[in-house]
């Protein structure tokens, strides 16, 4: 253990986007807990795992298996529209959802209306300029879109903010890009929850 600490200590100097050694011993654990396969069979030091900077989150990290690790590459396509239409996939895609909806993942809960503050503002204000007088706004009068002229967008992304910040539910930990291209589906899809 002691030597493994030195390796991660030494290796951590080398770069400033390199983890401390605490928090490499904590992401290899994660990915060793979480993960499994492959990620359980490597060493604390062998993993690669570097601080990914930028950002409203100050401790994400990118962690890569060793180049010796032999991994298989199973045959696999992007789920596509014939993939709705197979129950089993489907219902891969939401228990896989449901579980990763359920993980306690080590992220800190009790800012969560700050963080969902500061994504509003982030956002909002070049979405309200646009729905004002930019390309959301042209886009509404080409299309004569009725509903969007009588109503004020604004006012009721304003009371969507509010009302999510006032429930107090639950902060949980999703995909927020759940598109079609960024899940992979094995070409034997059955019910086995590892084809997808």
């Amino acid at each position: 253990m002691s030597e493994m600490l030195k390796n991660l200590g030494r290796e951590s100097q080398n770069s400033e986007s390199r983890a401390s050694v605490e928090d490499q011993l904590k992401v290899y654990e994660l990915c060793k807990t979480h993960l499994g396969g492959h990620w359980s069979d490597v060493s604390a030091d062998q993993l690669d795992i570097k601080r990914v900077t930028g950002g409203i989150v100050n401790k994400s990290y990118c962690c890569s298996l060793p180049q010796s690790a032999q991994t298989g590459h199973d045959k696999c396509h992007y789920f596509t529209a014939e993939d709705d239409l197979n129950p089993r996939c489907v219902a891969l895609l939401a228990k896989k959802m449901a579980k990763m909806h359920s993980l306690d993942v080590p992220i800190t809960k009790d800012s969560h209306q700050f963080l969902m503050k500061n994504y509003w503002n982030m956002f909002a204000a070049p979405v309200f300029e646009s729905y004002k007088k930019g390309h959301i706004y042209e886009e509404i009068q080409r299309h004569k879109l009725q509903t969007f002229m009588e109503m004020d967008l604004c006012d009721e992304m304003s009371w969507a903010m509010e009302v999510s910040v006032g429930l107090g539910g639950p902060v949980v930990f999703t995909h927020n890009d759940l598109m079609r291209r960024n899940i992979l589906v094995r070409n034997t899809c059955h019910t086995n929850a590892d084809d997808l």
